[in-house]
Protein backbone atom coordinates (compact mmCIF):
# COMPACT_ATOMS: atom_id res chain seq x y z
CA UNK A 1 0.00 0.00 0.00
CA UNK A 2 1.31 3.49 -0.84
CA UNK A 3 1.72 6.05 1.89
CA UNK A 4 -0.90 8.06 0.61
CA UNK A 5 -3.44 5.26 0.39
CA UNK A 6 -2.10 4.77 4.33
CA UNK A 7 -2.38 8.08 5.34
CA UNK A 8 -5.31 8.71 3.98
CA UNK A 9 -6.88 5.87 5.91
CA UNK A 10 -4.99 7.01 9.11
CA UNK A 11 -6.83 10.49 8.44
CA UNK A 12 -10.23 9.13 7.38
CA UNK A 13 -10.59 6.81 10.72
CA UNK A 14 -8.70 9.50 12.96
CA UNK A 15 -11.18 12.15 11.10
CA UNK A 16 -14.19 9.98 12.42
CA UNK A 17 -13.20 8.98 15.61
CA UNK A 18 -12.08 12.45 17.09
CA UNK A 19 -15.14 14.16 15.33
CA UNK A 20 -17.24 11.74 17.83
CA UNK A 21 -15.06 12.59 20.89
CA UNK A 22 -14.48 16.38 20.47
CA UNK A 23 -18.41 16.38 19.87
CA UNK A 24 -19.25 15.15 23.57
CA UNK A 25 -16.36 17.49 24.79
CA UNK A 26 -15.68 21.09 23.52
CA UNK A 27 -16.19 20.94 19.72
CA UNK A 28 -18.10 23.97 19.92
CA UNK A 29 -16.16 25.89 22.38
CA UNK A 30 -13.32 25.16 20.41
CA UNK A 31 -14.48 26.19 17.45
CA UNK A 32 -15.74 29.79 18.90
CA UNK A 33 -12.27 30.40 19.99
CA UNK A 34 -10.73 29.09 17.05
CA UNK A 35 -12.99 31.23 14.74
CA UNK A 36 -12.31 34.59 16.65
CA UNK A 37 -8.84 34.96 16.23
CA UNK A 38 -7.14 34.97 13.38
CA UNK A 39 -3.57 33.89 15.05
CA UNK A 40 -5.12 31.04 16.83
CA UNK A 41 -6.61 29.63 13.41
CA UNK A 42 -3.21 30.19 11.83
CA UNK A 43 -1.62 28.30 14.21
CA UNK A 44 -3.86 25.64 14.61
CA UNK A 45 -3.71 25.56 10.23
CA UNK A 46 0.14 25.67 10.43
CA UNK A 47 0.03 22.82 13.07
CA UNK A 48 -2.25 20.84 11.30
CA UNK A 49 0.01 20.82 7.86
CA UNK A 50 3.14 20.23 9.84
CA UNK A 51 1.90 17.23 11.42
CA UNK A 52 0.78 16.10 7.83
CA UNK A 53 4.20 16.53 6.49
CA UNK A 54 5.94 14.93 9.32
CA UNK A 55 3.72 11.74 8.79
CA UNK A 56 4.23 11.60 5.26
CA UNK A 57 7.65 12.02 5.29
CA UNK A 58 8.31 9.21 7.70
CA UNK A 59 6.46 7.11 5.40
CA UNK A 60 8.29 8.23 2.46
CA UNK A 61 11.61 7.48 4.34
CA UNK A 62 10.90 4.04 5.36
CA UNK A 63 9.70 3.43 1.75
CA UNK A 64 13.33 5.53 0.39
CA UNK A 65 15.45 3.00 2.81
CA UNK A 66 14.25 0.66 5.29
CA UNK A 67 12.35 0.70 8.13
CA UNK A 68 14.68 0.23 10.82
CA UNK A 69 16.89 3.21 9.67
CA UNK A 70 13.83 5.43 9.35
CA UNK A 71 13.03 4.35 13.23
CA UNK A 72 16.05 4.85 14.32
CA UNK A 73 16.17 8.87 13.10
CA UNK A 74 12.72 9.06 14.48
CA UNK A 75 13.47 8.15 17.49
CA UNK A 76 15.89 10.70 17.79
CA UNK A 77 13.48 13.28 17.33
CA UNK A 78 13.21 14.22 21.22
CA UNK A 79 16.59 15.16 21.06
CA UNK A 80 15.79 17.49 18.11
CA UNK A 81 13.32 19.27 19.69
CA UNK A 82 15.05 20.07 22.72
CA UNK A 83 18.19 21.07 20.70
CA UNK A 84 15.79 23.42 18.35
CA UNK A 85 14.12 24.36 21.72
CA UNK A 86 17.23 25.80 23.05
CA UNK A 87 18.54 27.24 19.46
CA UNK A 88 14.95 29.21 19.01
CA UNK A 89 14.05 30.44 22.61
CA UNK A 90 17.76 30.79 23.93
CA UNK A 91 17.09 29.22 27.06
Amino acid sequence: ISPYSLLTLQMIFGLVLFSIVSYCTRLKTDLAIITADRATLAYVLLAMVTFNVGNLLIFLSIQAKNATLAGLIELCYPMFTVLFSLLLFKV
